[in-house]
């Protein structure tokens, strides 16, 4: 992961609070909802992402989520 340092400094430093969107317990059994937040969870990160980021962070952001499981064939699908 080429933007992955980048990526997790936007995140941590909360600008846009966008964690807020994706709260909630991330354990075996109690994931049956592990995608919801994740669209808004986007839409709030990716300004960052864009901004503060090498071109390409945003993609592969949306990689990893595509790997989670939340996006399968665009974004307007998670």
């Amino acid at each position: 992961m080429t933007h992955y340092d980048c990526i997790m400094e936007q995140e941590a430093m909360g600008r846009g609070n966008c964690r807020r969107h994706i709260m909630g317990e991330a354990m075996p059994g109690k994931d049956e909802h592990k995608c919801r937040g994740v669209k808004a969870y986007r839409a709030c990160l990716a300004p960052q992402l864009k901004k503060h980021c090498h071109p390409g962070a945003l993609n592969e952001f949306d990689s990893s989520v595509r790997q989670f499981g939340c996006l399968r064939y665009g974004l307007s699908d998670i």
